[in-house]
């Protein structure tokens, strides 16, 4: 282009969403997995120095903190289950977490330490959260609420007005 070359350049962050040349989206999940660590050490180092770090806080840090950014970051590329590469990343992040709060030694599963510090394996939460957000979009649920009356939406127009209403007496 005027006599200059265009290079290729292998990731782009742009909006938050970082996007390599295969559109993998593995560097994304890497800075998101990243970020989540960071801040989980920081708050578990102010925590430790005042409070002490008991397995309890080390869950409630876990699930209020680390979950939510996780998830959110990575449920909306819709990477969450599927590549191995991205499980394994996932896995890392959790594990570290966990081994601390439960208290286990390093040789302990991961499966396992999440059972005992009563936690859902990050893929399972990421499915979770991308079919809650499908329901709510109006995705039919097919056969998931058989047996079970589900609320509907009621539009305002469809709703009888207030002076219509029944009087309920005590």
């Amino acid at each position: 282009m005027d006599g200059e070359q265009i290079s290729l350049i292998g990731e782009i962050h742009l909006l938050g969403l970082t996007i390599d040349r295969k559109l993998t989206f593995i560097p994304h999940v890497t800075k998101a997995c990243k970020k989540a660590t960071n801040i989980y050490k920081g708050l578990a180092r102010a925590a430790k120095a005042t409070w002490g770090l008991s397995p309890e806080f080390v869950r409630t840090i876990y699930i209020t903190l680390m979950e939510p950014i996780l998830v959110v970051r990575i449920v909306c590329l819709g990477t969450g289950d599927g590549k191995l590469s991205v499980q394994k990343m996932l896995d890392a992040v959790q594990r570290s977490v966990v081994l601390k709060a439960c208290r286990a030694d390093h040789i302990v599963a991961l499966h396992f330490t999440l059972m005992l510090s009563r936690l859902l394996p990050l893929d399972i939460r990421m499915r979770e959260a991308a079919w809650f957000y499908e329901v709510k979009r109006g995705k039919d649920l097919g056969d998931t609420f058989v047996d079970r009356e589900l609320e509907r939406p009621v539009y305002f127009y469809d709703l009888p007005h207030p002076a219509h209403l029944p009087e309920i007496g005590y």
